[in-house]
């Protein structure tokens, strides 16, 4: 139907007032032309009040996040400014230099030109200050670097090179747990998160025995992707210890490159609920089936013959074999089956043939630099699982074990289940290779 002009409408309007007689059917016709011009009408109408409503709304909107953007920065400037003015105030050095470190957390996360505005002189006064405290609050201050700077765990051990880690309850622990969950890694290194300081003389005597007399209740040794070995010991006053290890390019001999002590104590009972045997368990940890109670062994430790290991696993036996060295001091044995929880010593020198005319010092190890012992686990006569330890020479008086890896096999339901003996062989061989 056609558009009905406006001055159409009002001659509409003036035929239906007049008296004069329309043709018939003629009224109704004009009404439902009228009526239909009408609604027509009110829907533009509608239409065009609603798109304008629409862009409105949209433009508040937008302004009003604009405004807050361009408010936001300076917002965070002030709130960080706040912050660091009320360092002053505070009563605890130890608290104070965590809300130092939170407070430089929160500068890196805002942009350069944000950063300018900061007050980073007072920042830097207070941090100094509160370092110098803590420095000379510990007994082994006369070691500390006396650098007015602290460092941050995640600039001292970098966790995407970690490539796994081993760790033991208790300074002495028997028990060993071994662990390659990256989860695991970033919660437990978020807990160790504190402000350190770098030693001088990276472990003197007189500093190791200071730490001897802290029982360390944790101890952990990570590998690194980069074949360095950090040393981090946890101890029952609070403080940690971290050493990292590095090998020389010509003779491969781990040497501490830096050490580092935390200076303030941890919150111990938050270590000790994330260490726990229920929490552990969300990462899929479990214990060893190998622990190394000697790894690195010295011709001084005339209690023992060599590296010592104990095996953990109720019910199950335990087929060793080495390739260089004895299981014995005065005698060559190159292979035996021991039960759950019997400890195991390689000798890395033995007599051969011992109380014999014949009787030799044998040493093949300075020779070869590495030995091998391999370990092929068994339950109700089935193999379940396997380990391969590295003993290292490291000199005339010094080895290293290393567990390379232990495994177990399990189905869905966490039982053991059995493998082929090929199979086995096959990844043992594949490790030493490898």
């Amino acid at each position: 139907m056609e558009r009905i002009s406006v001055m159409e409408k009002e001659k509409t309007k003036s035929l239906l007032k007049t008296n004069t007689q329309k043709p018939e059917g003629e009224e109704e016709k004009i009404i439902a032309a009228n009526n239909s011009g009408k609604t027509k009408y009110i829907r533009r109408l509608m239409g065009f009040t609603c798109a304008l409503l629409s862009f409105v709304v949209i433009s508040i909107i937008a302004v009003l996040i604009i405004v807050l953007l361009n408010n936001r920065t300076p917002t965070d400037v002030a709130k960080i400014n706040t912050s660091i003015a009320n360092l002053a105030n505070m009563d605890s050095d130890e608290e104070r230099i965590l809300e130092i470190m939170k407070i430089e957390k929160d500068i890196q996360s805002i942009s350069s030109d944000k950063q300018s505005k900061i007050n980073a002189s007072k920042l830097s006064h207070e941090t100094s200050s509160t370092i110098n405290k803590l420095k000379e609050s510990v007994e082994w201050k006369d070691h500390i670097n006396n650098d007015e700077k602290y460092y941050l765990l995640w600039s001292i051990i970098n966790c995407d090179l970690i490539n796994r880690i081993e760790f033991r309850k208790e300074r002495f622990g028997s028990e060993m747990w071994i662990c390659n969950n990256e989860d695991f890694y970033n919660d437990l290194l978020t807990i160790l998160d504190l402000p350190y300081t770098n030693l001088l003389d990276n472990f003197s005597d007189e500093l190791t025995q200071t730490f001897s007399d802290y029982s360390n209740f944790y101890s952990f040794t990570l590998h690194l992707k980069n074949n360095e070995l950090v040393d981090l010991g946890v101890y029952n006053g609070g403080y940690v210890k971290i050493c990292i290890k590095g090998t020389d390019d010509e003779e491969q001999k781990y040497r501490i490159k830096n050490c580092y002590v935390s200076l303030i104590k941890l919150d111990t009972s938050k270590f000790y609920s994330f260490m726990d045997d229920n929490n552990l368990s969300k990462y899929n940890i479990e214990s060893s089936v190998i622990s190394l109670i000697v790894s690195n062994y010295s011709l001084a430790m005339n209690s023992v013959i060599g590296p010592s290991m104990k095996f953990n696993l109720d019910d199950a036996s335990f087929e060793c074999s080495i390739d260089y060295g004895s299981f014995e001091y005065y005698k060559e044995i190159k292979s035996l089956i021991v039960p759950s929880n019997i400890m195991v010593q390689w000798a890395p020198s033995y007599f051969r043939d011992y109380g014999t005319p014949e009787c030799t010092l044998v040493d093949e190890i300075s020779t070869k630099g590495k030995a091998y012992m391999d370990v092929i686990v068994k339950k109700d006569e089935k193999i379940v699982g396997y380990s391969v330890i590295e003993m290292k020479y490291v000199d005339v008086n010094n080895y290293i074990a290393t567990i390379l890896e232990s495994v177990l096999f399990r189905d869905d339901n966490n039982s053991l289940i059995e493998v082929p003996l090929e199979f086995v062989l096959d990844k043992i061989k594949g490790i030493k290779e490898g």
